[in-house]
């Protein structure tokens, strides 16, 4: 569930940008038509504005590359969930005897827990 949320707002952030790009690029369209009328000037200071919007873009995808569950659990980290699907996040959240399921870059380990070690 936390990596499908996870994935489901990069996917919406993805839209949005997306959908932002789509508008700048519009945006330069009339400059460029405006440009034509007014002079070099205006396409200028829309063409330095696109460019700043791109890097902007550039960014924020680097961001979310960095920010992947999947790129977490490539790296070695893993998701616990209890049976009902929670993540865990401690071991006060788990009890002997209970079924956890373990999800890892390339698969996912169930397993029963026999005792808890708290540091």
């Amino acid at each position: 569930m936390f990596v499908e949320r996870i994935m489901r707002a990069g996917a919406d952030l993805s839209d949005r940008l997306n959908r932002a790009v789509k508008r700048i690029d519009d945006e330069l369209m009339r400059a460029r038509e405006a440009g034509r009328r007014q002079g070099k000037r205006m396409a200028g200071l829309y063409g330095a504005r696109l460019e700043a919007m791109i890097v902007r873009t550039g960014s924020i995808e680097r961001y979310l590359a960095s920010a992947s569950p999947e790129r977490n659990l490539e790296l070695g980290y893993s998701v616990i969930r209890n049976n009902a699907g929670r993540v865990i996040k401690s071991v006060a959240d788990v009890k002997p005897g209970e079924n956890l399921e373990s999800q890892l870059a390339d698969g996912k380990i169930y397993s029963e827990t026999r005792s808890i070690k708290k540091n």
